[in-house]
């Protein structure tokens, strides 16, 4: 299991990170590295929304780095889990191409969920 939780973690850290240099580099320098935005309504208007752009890019850099050097690594995988659950429903419904790779997201997603489960069961304790 232990493979399979790094291979987890290196896989989602590896993708984010990808992501994240991608729209810096877009941002930063007017340049798609892996691919151009056009053509797809929902990702243009998000682009188009810099400063949203820019805060979704530093949260996908900063849990990519977590999970990456393991420093926290469950507080990396609760940043990027929704910005998951986000592209792997653009890419099943608009970018089917990547359907494989939305798949691989969500079992390495589902991987790390129940390795971490320990630290987020503190997140749901009562409080008086």
């Amino acid at each position: 299991m232990k493979f399979l939780e790094k291979f987890a973690r290196y896989f989602l850290a590896a993708w984010f990170m990808i992501c994240a240099v991608d729209g810096w580099s877009y941002l930063l320098f007017d340049a798609h590295l892996f691919g151009d935005h056009k053509g797809y309504l929902y990702l243009s208007n998000l682009v188009e929304a810099t400063y949203f752009w820019a805060f979704l890019k530093t949260i996908q850099l900063v849990g990519a780095l977590s999970l990456l050097f393991n420093y926290k690594p469950a507080l990396g995988l609760a940043l990027i889990t929704p910005i998951s659950a986000v592209l792997c429903l653009f890419y099943i419904f608009e970018l089917q191409v990547y359907i494989p790779i939305a798949i691989l997201i969500i079992i390495a997603t589902l991987v790390l969920g129940r390795a971490y489960l320990e630290s987020f069961k503190k997140l749901m304790k009562d409080y008086p």
